[in-house]
């Protein structure tokens, strides 16, 4: 059987729908397994029992994560958050992490795993660190806009 891999689906607070691009199916695909798509469901039993199904999750990209999640007010540069997908995924990863599964962060899904561990996040990023990087290009995005480096080490 092949593996089930979750992803992770935004939700509009406004026209309460939700959705997934495309992109992220395609490439679970391409990665032979199954994608499954998952909506910010409010029951921690249901985001507990997919947890126990699932082979891994990935968090998709998305909204700012409400700051209250690590201890602080908001940030005049803040953009929209979503609580009831903050409340979901933070959970979510939360189980997914103590059932030492595979996950993948993606953008807002990296934070959100770091939240989901007690970390913290720069709300504004222009604002906490000199010489910052330009968030959002305007190339388009499949074009690379800056390196990555990974540093391994405890901190």
């Amino acid at each position: 059987m092949l593996p089930l891999i979750g992803i992770t689906m935004s939700f509009d607070n406004y026209k309460n729908n939700v959705n997934v691009s495309e992109k992220y199916f395609r490439a679970v695909e391409r990665a032979g397994v199954l994608p499954l798509a998952i909506p910010p469901f409010r029951d921690k039993a249901t985001l507990k029992a997919l947890a126990e199904k699932l082979d891994g999750v990935i968090f998709s990209g998305g909204p700012d994560i409400d700051p209250s999640y690590f201890h602080e007010m908001p940030h005049p540069r803040l953009g929209n958050v979503c609580p009831q997908r903050d409340e979901a995924e933070i959970f979510l990863a939360g189980e997914i992490i103590r059932l030492s599964k595979p996950l993948l962060g993606i953008c807002r899904g990296l934070q959100v795993m770091n939240v989901a561990m007690g970390g913290t996040l720069y709300q504004d990023i222009a604002s906490n660190v000199k010489a910052s990087l330009k968030h959002v290009q305007d190339a388009p995005r499949w074009h690379k806009s800056h390196e990555v480096e990974i540093i391994e080490g405890d901190y």
